[in-house]
């Protein structure tokens, strides 16, 4: 990287600019393409993030309100972008906190994924990180604040991760329904990370000596156009791509876009930069809603946009929404310095709070809907609270407390080649734990934890909580699970003898070891009421695999815990079918596998995370519930009594589910054996996705995301 590669920070000192980057700490060495100036943190200064192309790192410069900026992306980002390229900001999910969005080059298509470069090799990622590089993946990021500094990526979840080659995202509320959308354009004149062109560039000595000249040359690199994407915003729980529907599937190169109102009807339009064509100009003809444009205006020519001013809409019942005056966005353009408010059916806005940037504000209430509104900063003569806005919405109802209980223990990976051993692996197996569960197990009254261990970390430890008021977490005399060289993926107290005691099952997993191996076995640990453990040998029916969780219930109605075990991979063999799950069927204390016998579909079932028994149809029996990462499904094993259950009934979900909980409506509660107060109305709820059912109902019914 050399002197040319720097960006430069300019101090506006009224006649002339002056380059602080050095006294002011703006020092960005690499290729930026943007950049997202916004007061991040909401302490009344504005923040600036860089957009780095081409690996190198991200910028997330805090300003410290002394025209001196600190980098803290390691802080409060997990990672970013690889090829960063246009960046925007804006509150997406109404919470009043400021989220960021980048964008990258990962094609929906798999036809283009396929064809064209993609994102770096396993070798390449782990050299740079220990080079100082940070973690960056090639695709968009949208970056939610999480409203304590705080930044997780939320793409994959909300459904913008990928949007192909992509340059200039706009987030606006286009449809004016209260929540911003998300235009992102996209496409390059020539494909030069095209894999057919780099492999024939590669023998360019050789076409060189047949007369190829370097023009000739360029002009063989493929030119494809695309759409761009447009992304109605799902009520701030995710996006769906509707730009066919919306009038923006026109094929095209795109590069920089802009919004603003062209034609004074109040409502934002597009204008989109095409390479080689002419500009694409789209007018909103939505009327659905009601909207709120407001402009600000500073004194005596200074500031006369009001850039950096902050916009805090309230409605009656409290719930707020940030705006921010931040014209340049997307990539190399700027948009009309306006603030535009979708109001949905709303007749009025309650109330508008504007801060201005030297923190001065002023109020407006009850404020009729489709106008143009104009603020003056010679209004604004009343300080702004930050703090006290931040705290508007909070309600606190943990505080991380692992001190007073001195909870001594600290997870540890060990790093493991998960992607060269194995390159069709979409995640890493190997840093999924560590697995958990708590119960009294020693009889004192008190909640005692146990905490699974990784693979050559020191091992899993059961912490005894002390039955005084301070409740301090010891480490148990007895530990028979240290010898466990293998993650523990899930870990489950429960009465396996029938003696009113807790024993433990352990779940190993990870896929650190090649398949089958015996390092796979689970284990049961026998309580003696004291909670003292010790290996329960002979109980368990040699289950080997590698799971993910293990959950009880008494299926077979006979009075005692039964377990479900489900497997999640079958570690070297990524994608092979025929992972295995069990049900193990308590017999005085001693477990068979009946999988085969009572409910078959589970001996291939696939990629199982998690399970919950219930009884969802209401017919006094135990279901079983299970979320299928792999085919993106919610199953159901309807019981058909003395632990016999009918065949499963699969629910897509809107991606791969990691886990499945239940929640319980207020209707009249059943009975049953080794089950408390089940309801006959519940629902079932996977982490990427939710399926329900109806009172009294034998099947279930899918329902949107979130």
């Amino acid at each position: 990287m050399t002197e040319s590669s720097q960006q430069h920070f300019y101090r506006n000192d009224g006649n002339k600019f002056t380059d602080v980057s050095d006294k002011a700490g703006v020092v960005t060495m690499g290729y930026c393409l943007s950049a997202a100036a916004a007061d991040y943190n909401n302490d009344g200064f504005m923040d600036l993030y860089v957009c780095n192309d081409y690996h190198v790192p991200d910028c997330y410069y805090i300003n410290n309100g002394d025209g001196t900026f600190t980098d803290k992306f390691d802080e409060f980002f997990k990672h970013s972008s690889t090829n960063s390229m246009g960046s925007d900001v804006a509150d997406v999910n109404n919470d009043g906190w400021s989220d960021l969005i980048t964008v990258d080059m990962l094609s929906e298509s798999p036809r283009r994924y396929m064809s064209l470069m993609g994102p770096k090799d396993y070798d390449y990622t782990m050299v740079g990180i220990k080079n100082g590089y940070k973690h960056q993946y090639m695709k968009n990021n949208l970056q939610m604040n999480l409203g304590n500094g705080h930044f997780s990526d939320l793409s994959y979840l909300y459904g913008v991760a990928k949007s192909d080659w992509s340059w200039s995202p706009i987030l606006s509320d286009f449809n004016d329904d209260g929540f911003v959308d998300l235009f992102i354009s996209n496409g390059y004149y020539r494909d030069v990370t095209n894999l057919d062109f780099i492999l024939y560039q590669s023998r360019y000595e050789q076409q060189q000596k047949q007369g190829l000249t370097h023009e000739q040359l360029l002009k063989k690199l493929p030119f494809e156009k695309i759409q761009n994407f447009f992304f109605l915003n799902n009520a701030g729980q995710g996006f769906t791509n509707r730009a066919a529907e919306v009038g923006l599937d026109d094929l095209s190169s795109s590069t920089g876009s802009a919004v603003g109102d062209l034609n004074g009807d109040g409502r934002f339009d597009l204008v989109v930069c095409n390479q080689g064509e002419k500009p694409f100009i789209y007018k909103n003809v939505n009327t659905m809603n009601n909207y709120l444009n407001v402009q600000c205006r500073g004194e005596k020519n200074q500031n006369h946009f009001g850039i950096g001013c902050q916009l805090i809409a309230e409605d009656s019942v409290g719930k707020v929404r940030k705006f921010e005056i931040q014209p340049s966005k997307g990539y190399q353009s700027s948009s009309e310095p306006t603030v535009h408010i979708g109001m949905g059916s709303k007749s009025e806005l309650k109330k508008l709070t504007v801060v201005w940037p030297n923190g001065q504000s002023q109020v407006l209430t009850d404020i009729k809907v489709n106008q143009t509104l104009t603020i003056k900063s010679t209004d604004a003569t009343n300080p702004f609270n930050w703090a006290s806005y931040n705290n508007h919405d909070k309600s606190q109802y943990f505080v991380e407390n692992s001190a007073q209980w001195n909870l001594n223990f600290t997870h540890k990976e060990q790093e493991n080649p998960d992607f060269k051993r194995e390159p069709l692996l979409p995640h890493r197996y190997t840093t999924l734990g560590p697995g958990m569960a708590s119960a009294d197990v020693n009889g004192d009254g008190t909640v005692d934890v146990f905490i699974g261990n990784a693979r050559e970390s020191g091992g899993s430890t059961l912490f005894l909580q002390e039955n005084n008021a301070v409740g301090k977490l010891i480490a148990a005399k007895t530990q028979p699970w240290k010898s466990l060289d293998v993650d523990v993926m899930g870990a489950l107290f429960f009465d396996a003898d029938g003696d009113n005691d807790q024993d433990l099952y352990v779940a190993v997993g990870g896929s650190e070891f090649s398949w089958p191996s015996n390092k796979y076995e689970h284990k049961l640990y026998s309580n003696d009421g004291k909670g003292n453990f010790a290996e329960s040998k002979g109980t368990l029916p040699g289950v080997i695999s590698s799971a993910s969780s293990v959950t009880s219930a008494d299926f077979d109605e006979d009075g005692d815990l039964d377990l479900f075990v489900s497997g999640r991979i079958m570690p070297g063999n990524w994608p092979a079918l025929g992972v295995r799950s069990y049900l193990l069927q308590n017999n005085g204390g001693k477990f068979k596998d009946v999988t085969t016998a009572l409910a078959p579909d589970l001996e291939n079932a696939g990629m199982i995370c998690s399970a919950v028994f219930s009884d969802f149809n209401g017919d006094g029996k135990l279901d079983l519930a299970v979320a299928n990462h792999n085919d993106a499904t919610a199953s159901v094993l309807p019981g058909k009594g003395s632990g016999t259950f009918a065949p499963k009934v699969d629910y897509p979900t809107s991606g791969g589910p990691f886990s499945v909980a239940i929640a319980f409506s207020p209707a009249s509660t059943v009975t049953m054996p080794g089950v408390l107060a089940l309801t006959t109305r519940a629902s079932i709820c996977c982490a990427r996705s939710r399926v329900s059912s109806c009172a009294g109902k034998a099947s279930l019914r899918p329902t949107p995301p979130g």
